[in-house]
């Protein structure tokens, strides 16, 4: 007489190591679960885990979810939504006079005006080059001791 061991109804498993209970299904689609829930692997589970990209707003509708940038933020709900930067300045109004709206930035216009040797002064958000005492050529360009 050969002993068999088995599992008793209700359970699954090797009955030589561990029975273990069986689990019902809790769902076989999606219409089994709540709206703001999704049938996955027979369970009804949120299917934002894991969907959405960092800092971004997931939201479940008839058990689909949907990644959203919240307020503030932008790019790929899915990847990643990053801070909006506000522009400094979009004229020059918005600077210092003796700065200039420069790809919406106060930035000093003396840096990309004037040539090497000159000087420069801003009035009014505009620059003015000049070759200084004892130098000569284009401002704009390069001055040369005289």
């Amino acid at each position: 007489h050969i002993p068999s061991c088995a599992c008793p109804s209700g359970y699954t498993g090797d009955p030589l190591i561990a029975c273990i209970p069986q689990v019902q299904p809790q769902c076989t689609a999606n219409d089994h679960c709540p709206l703001d829930r999704a049938c996955v692997g027979q369970r009804c589970k949120d299917p934002c885990v894991g969907t959405c990209g960092s800092n971004s707003t997931c939201h479940v509708r008839f058990h689909i979810p949907s990644c959203v940038c919240p307020s503030g933020y932008t790019g790929d709900p899915l990847i990643a939504c990053i801070p909006q930067v506000q522009p400094q300045c979009t004229a020059n109004d918005h600077c210092p006079l003796d700065r200039a709206c420069i790809a919406q930035s106060c930035e000093d216009p003396c840096v990309v005006t004037c040539g090497s040797n000159s000087t420069c002064h801003v009035r009014f958000h505009i620059p003015s080059c000049a070759c200084p005492s004892g130098y000569t050529g284009d401002p704009l360009i390069a001055c040369f001791p005289q």
